[in-house]
């Protein structure tokens, strides 16, 4: 019998990994149980923390990087949201801006699972947030290039910029994690190509 590899763990779907871990949560994790919820919780913080000491890492990192080049972005007006004037930085003040934003979305996210948990008692929040959080982070442009080690070229190439509905997408994404809490199932997105065609068959 094959073990699966690395690679075949990473190709795995984020779907999948996350239905996997909420019926592992309603199979074996006992609400009840305190100790069995505490070491959720201890979990949830530990995997939340290190995303978040990660980052600030890159951030101390970037504020000392000597690199003169200069990036055109827009200008930001915090909260995910950009302005329609452009301003020139610096990589490393670009790197530092990103790096703060990833940090505001974990905490938002950290801040909506716990109040779902203190509020209802949900145990999938926090173990979904367990895989996604970190899964996450690594798979972010700052990371990939300041951590990794991967060219910042192509789809890496500065500037990192947010999508124009990224801040939506992060709150349909915490809706998608309420409604694996409560149907134990995590939600599928709809595609554009699925939308537009129920608009003709209407």
């Amino acid at each position: 019998m094959k073990w699966p590899t690395l690679e075949t763990v990473k190709n795995i779907p984020p779907a999948f990994i996350t239905l996997g871990l909420v019926l592992l949560s309603k199979t074996f994790i006992d609400s009840e149980n305190s100790v069995h919820v505490w070491i959720i919780r201890g979990l949830y913080a530990i995997a939340q923390l290190g995303c978040v000491l990660v980052l600030f890492f890159l951030y101390l990192k970037s504020r000392n990087n000597p690199d003169p080049a200069l990036v055109v972005v827009k200008e930001d007006l915090g909260f995910g949201m950009q302005g329609e004037k452009t301003e020139k930085i610096t990589v490393g003040v670009h790197d530092q801006r990103v790096a703060l934003k990833e940090m505001q979305k974990i905490v938002l996210g950290f801040a909506v699972a716990t109040f779902l948990h203190v509020k209802w008692e949900f145990i999938p929040p926090l173990v979904i947030g367990i895989f996604s959080g970190p899964n996450g982070v690594y798979h972010t442009p700052i990371v990939r290039v300041l951590l990794h080690g991967e060219r910042a070229w192509g789809k890496l190439q500065r500037p990192w910029a947010e999508p124009v509905n990224a801040l939506a997408n992060q709150w349909e994404s915490w809706n998608d994690t309420i409604a694996s809490a409560l149907t134990g199932e995590p939600m599928q997105k709809k595609s554009k190509k699925d939308k537009s065609s129920r608009r003709k068959q209407k």
